[in-house]
């Protein structure tokens, strides 16, 4: 996957949340340190 780069985006609580609604799935890990949310995004680029 040479030359691919990682694009991260800090957002509000607030953009989270809509974000998260349009999840196919959601992986809870229990992690309880504030702000330790992420969402991974994947797809096929042709």
């Amino acid at each position: 996957h040479q030359g691919n780069t990682i694009e991260i985006r800090y957002t509000t609580h607030e953009q989270f949340k809509q974000q998260t609604a349009e999840s196919q799935a959601v992986i809870r890990s229990g992690e309880c340190s504030p702000y330790a949310n992420i969402i991974l995004c994947a797809g096929v680029t042709f």
